[in-house]
């Protein structure tokens, strides 16, 4: 038992570093999109900035939420508004639990949007409910052989002595 929720507990550790590093590196990479996008708006390329960063996270798998410095939201994926502040690492949104990271991204000409990314940690999730499944269905009977054959060794082993016993209860 307490080696099997050592190994739980570490894979899910291992799991969710994971998970803050794929999201670290969404961040980066969407934080030079806003960027460059940004500027793009600025000099007429594009009229918004909402739709291509949406299309930018769909592409990406990533919810998102971003907002000006007043508070307006710029964009947002469907579902994902009216987030608490500051942003938990841990999010649940429907029936969709998430892991979220928060940032201040600035552009070059000073204006600052807040923005939230978060990934689906339903695939890291099923392979800890594997996991555990594997404990339930192979741990008991492991256990039970285990202790069959402890038996069994145990009694071979101690035969001889048994033997001894027996003779010298004859003498």
């Amino acid at each position: 038992g307490l080696f099997a929720a050592s190994l739980y507990f570490w894979v899910r550790q291992r799991l969710e570093r994971e998970l803050r590093r794929e999201l670290e590196s969404h961040l980066r990479l969407f934080r030079g999109f806003l960027v460059e996008e940004h500027d793009e708006v600025r000099r007429g390329v594009h009229p918004e900035l909402g739709p291509e960063l949406l299309e930018h996270a769909q592409a990406s798998g990533i919810q998102l939420e971003v907002r000006s410095a007043d508070g307006t939201v710029v964009v947002a994926t469907p579902g994902f508004t009216a987030l608490p502040r500051p942003v938990p690492w841990e999010l649940e949104i429907g029936s969709d639990r998430l892991r979220a990271l928060e940032a201040v991204i600035s552009t070059p000409d000073g204006e600052e949007f807040h923005a939230v990314l978060a990934v689906s940690a339903r695939s890291h999730l099923r392979q800890l409910t594997r996991l555990l499944r594997y404990f339930f269905a192979f741990g008991p009977p492991t256990v039970v052989l285990a202790w069959v054959l402890g038996l069994f060794f145990v009694g071979r082993t101690l035969a001889p002595v048994e033997d001894l016993r027996a003779q010298a209860e004859r003498i």
